[in-house]
């Protein structure tokens, strides 16, 4: 296999935050979804806590991830 053909994992680092509805539940479908379409999560961060900024809103419930993907910068933006 020529390494042009070779599939390269990278590590990606991404922030999520929610703050509609049931922010929990839409942080846990978000590292789901995540797992099924960019690749394998590898560390989830605990929950923080923060309130909005700049402008009146319900406490944004944020974490970061690390997710090992394949997938090349562009490709893991449209994927989310």
């Amino acid at each position: 296999m020529s390494p042009n053909q070779m599939n390269v994992t990278h590590t990606a680092y991404l922030s999520l935050g929610s703050n509609l509805g049931d922010a929990l539940n839409n942080l846990q479908e978000a590292v789901f979804n995540i797992q099924k379409t960019v690749g394998e999560v590898q560390r989830i961060s605990p929950i923080y806590k923060t309130e909005s900024w700049g402008f009146d809103s319900d406490d944004f419930m944020n974490l970061c991830i690390s997710v090992n993907t394949e997938l090349s910068p562009q490709e893991l933006l449209h994927r989310l």
